[in-house]
């Protein structure tokens, strides 16, 4: 998946370039400044640059994934659909100079958004509201599937990328082959599937 850049109105680019005023102290590393038993968050402020931009990585962890390499192809298959159905709405919303990327991480959904403090909320909501209010066609689904069956074969017949992936076989404890991956999806897998597993994900 590819950085997006969304477009915008006049009306609606930002218009609020100030500062925030410093509320931490100065430090090398981001310092974790939130701890639950369901999240963690770190925080760095701009020292240097002074430019009244954020950059936000949130990463949606879950065990799920994990647990089979159908359910990895299902979470790939779910991002790559999660994206495509953002595409157009996150072109044509009211914001302007943003940017977002959506990565399906080994352990779950990486959110990553970045530009202009005044307006970057409006397009994490965007995302949040179309990961929340998830939906495809079976003709969708098929056609990433597809996209998917393709792009595992392509990693399995360069011999540098299958070579990386046997060795990560071997030194992470249960890590799914892309071979696994691969005769998974050629087995054919349902849009019930789908729909059950994302349900699950984000219960």
């Amino acid at each position: 998946m590819t950085t997006t850049v969304v477009g915008a109105t006049e009306d609606h680019r930002a218009t609020s370039f100030a500062l925030k005023v410093a509320d931490c102290p100065e430090t090398k590393y981001p310092i974790k400044i939130v701890s639950t038993w369901q999240s963690c968050l770190w925080y760095k402020k701009d020292h240097k640059l002074k430019i009244p931009k954020g950059y936000v990585r949130f990463h949606l962890i879950s065990p799920l994934i994990q647990r089979s390499a159908e359910n990895i192809v299902l979470f790939d298959t779910f991002v790559n659909i999660l994206s495509l159905n953002l595409g157009e709405p996150a072109y044509a919303a009211d914001v302007a100079q943003l940017e977002y990327k959506l990565v399906a991480g080994e352990h779950g959904l990486i959110i990553r958004v970045k530009g202009f403090n005044h307006k970057l909320p409006l397009l994490f909501q965007l995302i949040i509201d179309y990961l929340t209010d998830f939906s495809f066609t079976p003709a969708v689904f098929e056609m990433i599937t597809e996209q998917l069956k393709k792009t595992y074969f392509n990693i399995l017949i360069k011999p540098e990328t299958l070579a990386k992936d046997v060795r990560l076989l071997i030194l992470e404890h249960d890590r799914w082959s892309m071979i696994d991956k691969y005769e998974t999806l050629t087995k054919g897998l349902s849009t019930e599937a789908l729909s059950s597993f994302v349900e699950a994900l984000e219960a």
